[in-house]
């Protein structure tokens, strides 16, 4: 049995229509998180002159990390989008420097901040012993 070629036509037609809906449709989805990392790329390395991701996300949620087990350590800060509030989200883990402030240095919590806006779960501990460090600069003359 053949169909007449109206019909025929239609049918190829449909059918080419739903494979290139099945083919595109993956990558449409990943145009969203392309846009995303690209407002961040932008927000991050001008730091902060073109707020792209700003102006378009929510600020993020902040507050202690749950479960923490160590009393006599300050539990990490734990920053994540507000936008997906049950996540799961992918997870960072960000350390500061060699500063006094610790985790409370501006330049930490900014980072933090644009990474959560990103989608990214951050956790920021804050580590004592790397604060009390301090940087030397040890420079020596050899003739």
């Amino acid at each position: 049995m053949t169909l007449p070629p109206p019909i025929r036509r239609l049918v190829v037609t449909w059918a080419l229509v739903t494979v290139g809906i099945l083919l595109t449709t993956p990558v449409a989805l990943r145009i969203s998180a392309g846009v995303t990392g690209l407002e961040f790329l932008v927000e991050f390395l001008t730091e902060g002159e073109w707020p792209w991701l700003t102006h378009r996300t929510s600020p993020p949620v902040v507050g202690p990390l749950d479960g923490w087990m160590a009393p006599d350590v300050a539990a990490p800060d734990l920053w994540h989008p507000r936008d997906r509030r049950f996540g799961p989200w992918p997870g960072l883990l960000l350390v500061h420097g060699l500063t006094p402030e610790g985790k409370r240095d501006a330049r930490v919590a900014w980072t933090a901040e644009r990474l959560a806006r990103a989608g990214f779960a951050v956790a920021v501990p804050d580590l004592p012993a790397l604060r009390a460090q301090s940087y030397y600069c040890l420079v020596s003359f050899r003739r």
